[in-house]
């Protein structure tokens, strides 16, 4: 373990004119040694960008431009790591040579298989572990702002908005054949053969790697409409929202794991999945399941919003909205596609009055509220 650190150097620039104004920044980050374990480091861009144009006296353009990327190595030891080893276990002699400690079967056993010319050496050492990982994370996030507002009056006024978000996260895991893992498997999957009388296995001996992608894209727009005046001196304030808006998020992923893998010529070996084997230790064959996986899913969303509120003598609030939500993912029925929500409240501001203003409370105030509120659930479906 060691002591984390964090490195950040940020450049910005802003300006504009009567009619524009900009800003951007650019910022890095460099994290070592995250959570106190070495080898977990992480660096990273992060890039913004927003301008606002002034295009008429009542009509403003606003774009916003987010970009970030960041390289992440998780090389470092975990929790997990530490505790399925035993406390009082020694990693290594006072010369410094790595010793076998204890891990899956009795050590003799796999000694005794390593003896009859099993592929691997069978022994476990953290140190080991630790100087063989090569896990890699690359993160990418795009994002792009843009709005339109239009004032109708000094009270009112439109506004347009539109957002795509884009997310990627490319990982990769490469086991050497000096991890436990990659000896352990194939080992552990390895038997004799009883008419050849040779020792055989499904999976070749050489490199393991496991490369996975997650892809993430939404696209939202809305457009909505604003009041908000306030009467008498502020004696009455009304303020009023009313919008629409429609969202989709479509997101791909993938998992593939190749055997036998060469770093160098970037081939690898084919195992023959489907195929049953009788693993090491066990009575009963089982087919080999290919750990390859695949995933896309895509979901849509229209709502219809609004929302009201009336403050008498900055003393007493009433509210109420109204919702209505519809999407791909609540079934062909209706009464599932459609769900409205309602709420009205009332809210009373006791510092405001003359028995209450004493000094003690500097805000008290008693509301309450009444209606049908919820949120989508991605994993269930009437049908």
């Amino acid at each position: 373990m060691g002591n984390p650190t964090w490195k950040q150097y940020n450049v910005s620039i802003s300006g504009g004119g009567e009619n524009n104004t900009y800003r951007s920044s650019v910022t890095y980050n460099k994290n070592e040694n995250q959570n106190m374990f070495v080898g977990n480091n992480r660096e990273e861009i992060m890039t913004n960008i927003r301008n606002v144009l002034n295009i008429g006296s009542n009509l403003t353009f606003t774009g916003d431009l987010t970009f970030n990327t960041s390289n992440t190595k998780l090389n470092g030891m975990s929790l997990n790591d530490y505790s399925s080893s035993h406390i009082y276990e020694n990693i290594i002699d006072d010369s410094g040579n790595k010793l076998v400690q204890t891990r899956g079967l009795y050590q003799p056993f796999k000694e005794s298989m390593e003896a009859q010319g099993y592929p691997y050496n069978w022994d476990y050492n953290l140190l080991q572990e630790h100087e063989n990982k090569n896990n890699k994370i690359q993160t990418t996030m795009a994002r792009i702002q843009t709005s339109l507002k239009y004032d109708i009056t000094d009270h009112l006024f439109l506004q347009g908005s539109y957002q795509y978000e884009y997310t990627s996260n490319e990982t990769s895991r490469l086991y050497n054949e000096e991890t436990y893992f990659v000896r352990n498997l194939v080992n552990i999957n390895t038997t004799l053969n009883s008419e050849s009388n040779e020792l055989e296995g499904p999976y070749p001996k050489g490199y393991i790697i496991t490369k996975g992608d997650d892809y993430r894209k939404s696209y939202s727009g809305r457009i909505q409409l604003n009041f908000d005046k306030s009467f008498n001196n502020g004696f009455h304030k009304v303020n009023v929202i009313a919008g629409y808006e429609a969202r989709k998020v479509k997101v791909n992923s993938t998992e593939l794991t190749q055997y036998g893998y060469d770093p160098q010529a970037l081939t690898f070996k084919n195992v023959p999945y489907g195929e049953s084997y009788t693993p090491l230790l066990s009575f009963r064959s089982q087919p080999l399941q290919d750990p390859t996986s695949l995933f896309e899913d895509e979901d849509r969303f229209i709502s219809y919003y609004g929302n009201a509120a009336y403050t008498y003598n900055n003393k007493y609030t009433f509210t109420s909205s109204v919702r209505l939500d519809d999407a791909n993912l609540f079934g062909s029925s209706k009464e599932y596609r459609n769900i409205p929500l309602f709420s009205i409240g009332g809210k009373w501001n006791l510092t405001k009055e003359d028995f209450i203003n004493d000094g003690v409370f500097s805000k008290l105030a008693l509301s309450t509220t009444y209606g049908s509120n919820g949120n989508v659930d991605t994993n269930t479906s009437p049908f």
